[in-house]
């Protein structure tokens, strides 16, 4: 009998079989067994070749003994895996380049039905060494006891193991040597894991990305336990100390040296402690962050704390020549809320640019851990200067101060997904509102694809280039990839965008308010009016 799922596998391959058992001469009651098994030329392949493996040679020998008064069989297991390949889907290994080497022994007792003595001894060539002992029980009440340790297991040939999968290998560098330490304990419903990882001389790092951390070494320690009764929200002591430092952290936006995160560890509880570092003229402070470990049923639950203050955008690494930032950020996000589901957070991310204020608030992530990440938040602008802003992006000169709002702004797989945008004009004593012909002719390719129909060299044109308006007034929302843009302005059926002023002032109509486009439509137009700003 074979199971549905293999039994239309095609195995192949030649194999010894060696079997000895022999009656101790001192008692009648005890005997010797031994047995070999060798394959040679072993193959085996699922239907698809999902699954596969050819010219396998492994090697099992067994040894044991069985005492009928004892009733219990100590016996010692040896296993040699040092020929041929395997792929299971897009995993490929070579046995040949890391061959695999078990040596285990135990003695297990026949009424008990309990393994004591357990010992595991397990080798992959250039990788390291892993070491297992304990005990287990398979009747009720099942337990499982086992302690762990490693060798100093190579990061680097780890990272050469993943390189070998089919696919490209990755523009990563990684050194350093890394021990690991465990205890595991289940019995019944109690279940308790204790462990620590050790790393040394460690370095990691991308040259296409820019991203190196060099020196680093670490102790990170790992409590967790559950079925036991207790209170879960009583605060556990601590029981260990851990750190993470490096020498150098750097990225293509900033660097740290050094860089030391010190961790405290209880029961269920993970506390990394605070840290503080400049960053481009400023500062950052990460307040403790503690993570909980829920048991029934298991989850994480973390809270943090972030403050930003003084960062100056002038010092962040922008290539665009054209597009240069200037003004201060600071942040108050307090507390962070942070579980496997979401990352919410309470407070808010201020920007003083463009003689303004941009407010960022309800700052969340969905499914942090994923590749389909959603990163949403509201946004607030405040008095902003349009003559600068329109110094800075090539949209076409404009005068006066800006307000409005973004709500539900949603980034998915770094593009927006949804978002509701709302922008009117605000007037300023003394402060000029105007907009230049090219900045009409951005508006209206926005709008409707088309441009301006006012003549760029003739009449009034030729003599005024900024036209005055009264007020600005627009609506747009990005919903299911669809893309829609509205005036707020609306006189006498007419829809508009700008409203002119009464002396030399120019109004823009929406002349498609129904429009509604693609989103990849809209960044179209956004690009066609950034070329048409450029050649000018």
């Amino acid at each position: 009998y074979l199971p549905l799922k293999i039994s239309d596998w095609e195995p192949s391959g030649r194999f010894s079989l060696f079997f000895e058992a022999e009656n101790s001469v001192k008692s009648s009651e005890e005997w010797a067994v031994r047995a070999d098994f060798d394959l040679s030329q072993g193959a085996f392949h699922n239907p698809p070749f999902t699954v596969a493996a050819e010219s396998l040679h492994p090697k099992i020998s067994l040894k044991g003994k069985y005492s009928q008064s004892l009733q219990s069989i100590p016996f010692s297991l040896a296993f040699d895996l040092s020929q041929g390949e395997s792929l299971w889907n897009k995993y490929y290994l070579s046995w040949s380049k890391n061959p695999l080497l078990l040596n285990g022994s135990c003695v297990f007792h026949l009424p008990q039905r309990r393994i004591d003595e357990l010992a595991l001894e397990a080798s992959l060539y250039s990788l390291g060494t892993i070491k297992a002992q304990g005990q287990l029980k398979i009747q009720e009440p099942k337990l499982i006891d086992l302690s762990l340790s490693t060798s100093a297991l190579s990061l680097q040939s780890f990272l050469s193991l993943i390189s070998q999968q089919g696919t490209e290998s990755p523009a990563l560098e990684l050194k350093g040597e890394a021990e690991v330490l465990a205890s595991f304990r289940k019995e019944g419903q109690k279940l308790q894991l204790a462990a620590q990882l050790q790393l040394k001389n460690g370095a990691v790092g991308s040259e296409s990305k820019g991203f190196f951390i060099e020196r680093m070494e670490a102790r990170i320690p790992i409590y967790y336990e559950s079925g036991s009764k207790g209170n879960e929200d009583k605060e556990e002591p601590i029981i260990e100390k851990g750190y993470f430092s490096a020498k150098n952290l750097k990225t293509s936006l900033f660097s740290i040296a050094p860089l030391r995160l010190d961790f405290e560890v209880g029961k269920n509880t993970f506390i990394i402690k605070p840290l503080s570092m400049e960053v481009f003229g400023g500062k950052e402070i990460l307040g403790e962050t503690i993570f909980r470990f829920d048991t029934e049923p298991f989850g994480i639950h973390g809270l943090s704390s972030l403050s930003l203050s003084g960062v100056d955008m002038s010092q962040f690494p922008l290539k665009s020549p054209q597009f240069r930032l200037s003004g201060k950020i600071q942040a108050s996000l307090n507390p962070v809320e942070i579980n496997l589901e979401e990352i919410k957070t309470q407070g808010e991310v201020a920007v003083n640019i463009f003689d303004g204020k941009v407010t960022v608030r309800n700052i969340r992530i969905k499914e942090p851990f994923s590749k389909n990440r959603t990163v949403s938040c509201d946004v607030m602008v405040e008095d902003l200067s349009l003559e600068k802003f329109t110094d800075t992006v090539p949209f076409g000169r404009v005068t006066g101060f800006l307000r409005g709002e973004v709500k539900d702004l949603a980034f998915s797989y770094g593009q927006p997904e949804r978002f509701t945008l709302s922008l009117e004009s605000v007037k300023k004593k003394g402060v000029s509102q105007k907009f230049s012909l090219g900045a009409v002719n951005s508006l209206s390719i926005l709008s409707s694809g088309e441009e301006s129909a006012v003549p760029a060299k003739s009449g009034l044109t030729r003599i005024v280039s900024e036209f005055g308006y009264e007020k600005i007034g627009m609506f747009c929302s990005l919903k299911n990839d669809i893309f829609t843009l509205r005036g707020t302005i609306q006189e006498k059926g007419v829809e508009y965008l700008v409203k002119r002023s009464w002396l030399f002032g120019i109004s823009v109509v929406n002349k498609k308010p129904r429009n509604r486009i693609s989103f990849k439509d809209m960044l179209s137009r956004l690009k066609r009016i950034g070329r048409s700003q450029k050649a000018k």
